[in-house]
């Protein structure tokens, strides 16, 4: 039987046990990938028995799926090899179009917009801490997706303000990988 597991990267891949309806039956498991991208890790190369349940990393772009030939022997004979694969799918990373702002009094924000290099993600944001509505004026939208939109914003205090922007992505896919919060701020002085 082939074995197959799907996943995210940083997530722990759980063990697998093979077994045979021939007594004493031992398994040896290879790699049989030639060049793994240096943005996966944790993999081991080889081994005998039940393979291992581990953490897989993918810092890459896109998913990459290891390939094992898991080979039975029994009373010296060596049986029909199975494959067992395991796809690590990236953890999104996301840019933003602009760095993060400092604006006077009363001005107008750049509009910002939120893409990743990782293909097929959905992006949102949110302010999770915003400031005090008679301390900042304008501030129109708390929430969205790809792009936070220009904004004439007022600081009504002597100090500046912080409006601190969290955003992440998720794959679009069965797997959907959470990628980590990525923070954006536009100071109003």
């Amino acid at each position: 039987t082939n074995e197959t597991q799907l996943g995210c990267s940083g997530d722990t891949y759980g063990s697998v046990t093979f077994d045979s309806t021939v007594a004493n039956t031992t398994y040896q498991w290879t790699l049989q990938n030639t060049s793994v991208p240096l943005t996966v890790s944790g993999y081991p190369l080889n081994g005998n028995g039940t393979f291992p349940a581990l953490a897989l990393d993918n810092i890459g772009v896109n998913p990459y799926t290891l390939t094992y030939e898991v080979t039975p022997t029994a009373a010296g004979c060596d049986g029909v090899p199975l494959v067992f694969e395991i796809t690590i799918n990236p953890a999104p990373v996301l840019l933003f179009s602009e760095v993060d702002q400092e604006i006077c009094n009363m001005d107008n924000t750049a509009p910002v917009t939120i893409t990743s290099t990782t293909p097929n993600v959905n992006i949102v944001w949110t302010i999770p801490s915003p400031p005090a509505s008679t301390d900042l004026l304008g501030l129109t939208q708390l929430s969205g997706t790809s792009s936070i939109p220009s904004m004439s914003l007022e600081n009504t205090t002597d100090a500046p303000i912080d409006v601190v922007f969290e955003a992440s992505a998720t794959t679009n896919d069965a797997s959907a990988c959470p990628g980590p919060d990525f923070y954006y701020t536009i100071t109003v002085l």
